[in-house]
This record gives C-alpha cells, sequence and structure tokens, in this order.
C-alpha cells in the first residue's frame, strides 16, 4: 500500500487580494448551493430584480443545475452540498473573520468575528499577518 503525501502551502497576499479571495470563494459556494443571482448582482453590481429576461435565465440555470423548483437552494451543510463547496465556503469564511479582526481589533456584534463554521472533512485555515508600519510624510 502506498501512502499518500500530504502537503501544506503558506501564501504572501495583499489586503485586496485578500479582499478579492474572499469575494471568489464566496461566489463560488453560492454557485455549490445555487445562489446564481446573488452571483451575478456581486459581479456585474446589476439589479436583477426588475430584469426579466435575467431573471428567467438565471431561474432556469437554478432548475437545471440544483434539479429542485425556483427559489431553492442546498444549504451549505446540507449532505447534497459537495465537498469542495464546502471547503471555499470555510475558506472565505476564515479569511473573512481574520480581516474583520484586523479591522476592528475590539470585534463587532456582525457573524464576521465569530470562528467560522466548520463543516468540511479539511482542516480550517490557518492564517498569519505579517503587518508592516509604514509612515507617510
Amino acid at each position: 500500500m502506498q501512502k499518500k503525501k500530504h502537503y501544506k502551502y503558506s501564501i504572501k497576499i495583499t489586503e485586496n487580494q485578500a479582499d478579492i479571495i474572499i469575494r471568489a470563494l464566496e461566489n463560488y459556494s453560492r454557485v455549490g448551493i445555487g445562489q446564481f443571482k446573488n452571483i451575478f448582482e456581486d459581479i456585474f453590481s446589476i439589479d436583477v430584480t426588475y430584469r426579466e429576461d435575467v431573471t428567467n435565465l438565471l431561474d432556469a440555470l437554478n432548475k437545471a443545475v440544483m434539479n429542485d423548483s425556483v427559489n431553492k437552494y442546498r444549504g451549505i451543510c446540507s449532505p447534497s452540498t459537495p465537498e469542495n463547496v464546502k471547503i471555499a465556503y470555510e475558506i472565505s469564511k476564515s479569511l473573512l473573520c481574520y480581516r474583520s479582526w484586523e479591522k476592528e481589533p475590539k470585534g463587532g456584534p456582525t457573524v464576521n468575528f465569530h470562528e467560522p463554521l466548520k463543516i468540511s472533512k479539511e482542516p480550517l485555515i490557518e492564517i498569519k499577518s505579517e503587518t508592516k508600519t509604514t509612515t507617510q510624510i
């Protein structure tokens, strides 16, 4: 029997890159649970409420992919939610929590300050900040 190697990686990213990764993984996890309308509005900044053509397209996509009636989504913790979607959700929420505490060290009332929900088989990511202080003249 062969042993499988398990690798760990370290990635250095900027604040802006972290924020983009959060949004990208959030949208990826929304695809996995059928929330297409949210993604369309986030990426294209278009309110689809009054766009019947777009709403019909997104409803048809939801029905085809989710094999369910319109406006029904999988829950992120659902057994039918793919594992990779759960992992993307955990990574985005872990980064969001870390960024929230960086911005507001005293914390806040939103769920961003709570420990991320553990739903996948993978461990939660580890994050370490390498903050640099600069002085502007």
